[in-house]
This record gives structure tokens, C-alpha cells and sequence, in this order.
């Protein structure tokens, strides 16, 4: 089995004369942790649509497992082992929080064949339900189980959705500012989360994020992102004595893509 999760060539992608990746590149070694930072607007969130297959590219290639799937549909690519957050939670807003997350404890039960049909429609099991409350409880949310997950915080959603996330065990998990609209407090509780299941799991963890306490905390390697273009990459220490990225984060407010 090939060391590298992840291999994506040369990327490139345009909306109308717009480009908006420009041939980015990016390995990711099995069980790494690897953050893609950079100015609003330098492609971050396309790199992640394109990786998880919600739009095409117009050029390039990407492995996952030593696997083409460029031109694979997402659902594809998630039951092959990718799993991935939103800027925008996406969570059941109808149901509530408890729902949610029994819902993902039995897709991953499901997809490793512990059970063979969606037994919480009837009535989930202790396994499950234990399972359910632990992934709560991991991100402080016990104390709303019980609540209709609309009508949380918008910070609370997005930690619903990270803990339903982690709770399906993809071998990649993309996080797309995780981080967005928690309280300080409730971020440092998600970082540690998000460290101690990667390490249980053997779980490699791509992710965007503003918060650089947070990119330094967890990340192994950084790529950084200015105008759709990679500027550099490489271990914390060394983006963070990058003379280009300081220059790009210190100003050039203005971005297009």
C-alpha cells in the first residue's frame, strides 16, 4: 500500500476568465495532518470541492490509495474513505442532535458490516447509543441532545457536524474551517478531539482554517494558497519563517477568486 493518502497534480480550475487554481499541487502522506491556509479568496474552498468531487477540475489528476478518481461522483468518493465538513454546517436541522449523530454511528456500523439495516428507525441498540453520547460528550454537546439541531448556535452546529464527521471514521477526513463561530474554549476542546481521533484512527486530516493557533496546533505540513497558486509548503517551522507568506498575510487584502 502506497504511503501517500493523497495525491493531487496540477489542479487547475476557471470560472469564466476567472482562474481560480491555478496547477496546485498536493501530497499527503498516510496519517498526516495537513492544513491549507491562505488570504480570503486564494482558492481554498475550490481545492476542497474539487478534492471531494462537488465540481470537476478543468485539468489535472488525483489519487487517493494509489486509486484515480478525478472523475468520480463524490458519494464515490466518500464510500471509498473520504469525509468531509463544510464552511456552512450541514447538519438535519429537522431532527435533533441525538438523531444526527445516531445517523452517522450507524452509517460507519452499516458500511463496516456490524449492522445490516438502520435499526435506530425501530430503536438503536446500547452499542449504538453508548457510541452516540461518547461522540457528544467528546465535543460538550451532551447537554443538548435532546434539542431540534436548527435551533442550536451556529458554533454548536458546527461541532455537531465535526463530531458526526469524526464519528463515520473516514481513512481522509477534510475539514473546511472547522473552527468557524466557536467560542475559544469550545475550539481548544476541538482541536484535542480532532488529535485524539486521528491518532486512535490512524486518521489523516486535510483542513482550512483562519485560526493559526489552531493550523499550528495540529497540522504537520502547510500549504499555502495566494491567488490560486501554491506559494509554499512545508513543515509549520518553515511556512512560518516564509518570507512570501508573511508578505501575503500582511497585506494584498484584496482577492478575487
Amino acid at each position: 500500500m502506497t504511503t501517500d493518502i493523497l495525491k493531487a497534480v496540477e489542479l487547475t480550475k476557471a470560472y469564466g476568465h476567472i482562474a481560480v487554481l491555478k496547477a496546485v499541487s498536493l501530497t499527503m502522506k498516510r496519517g498526516e495532518t495537513h492544513a491549507v491556509i491562505g488570504p480570503n479568496g486564494a482558492g481554498k474552498t475550490t481545492l476542497f470541492k474539487i478534492l471531494s468531487g462537488e465540481v470537476p477540475a478543468d485539468q489535472g489528476t488525483i489519487e487517493f490509495n494509489g486509486q484515480r478518481v478525478e472523475h468520480l461522483d463524490g458519494y464515490k468518493r466518500v464510500r471509498m474513505g473520504i469525509g468531509r465538513t463544510f464552511q456552512v454546517a450541514r447538519v438535519l436541522n429537522e431532527i435533533t442532535v441525538l438523531e444526527n449523530m445516531l445517523i452517522a454511528v450507524e452509517a460507519k456500523r452499516r458500511q463496516s458490516g456490524e449492522v445490516s439495516r438502520w435499526s435506530f428507525r425501530i430503536h438503536p441498540s446500547d452499542a449504538t447509543l453508548d457510541e452516540a453520547a461518547a461522540q457528544l460528550a467528546s465535543m460538550n454537546l451532551e447537554s443538548v441532545a435532546t434539542s431540534i439541531a436548527g435551533s442550536l448556535a451556529y458554533g454548536d452546529r458546527k461541532r455537531l457536524e465535526l463530531s458526526m464527521s469524526l464519528a463515520l471514521g473516514p481513512e481522509l477526513l477534510m475539514l473546511d474551517e472547522p473552527m468557524a463561530g466557536m467560542s475559544p474554549s469550545d475550539r481548544l476542546a476541538a482541536v484535542q478531539t480532532i488529535r485524539n481521533v486521528a491518532r486512535q484512527q490512524a486518521m489523516s486530516v486535510l483542513l482550512t482554517e483562519h485560526d493559526m493557533d489552531v493550523v499550528f496546533a495540529l497540522a504537520d505540513r502547510v500549504t499555502v494558497l495566494n491567488y490560486g497558486e501554491v506559494i509554499a509548503s512545508g513543515t509549520p517551522e518553515e511556512v512560518r519563517a516564509n518570507q512570501r507568506v508573511r508578505d501575503v498575510y500582511l497585506g494584498h487584502e484584496d482577492q478575487h477568486a
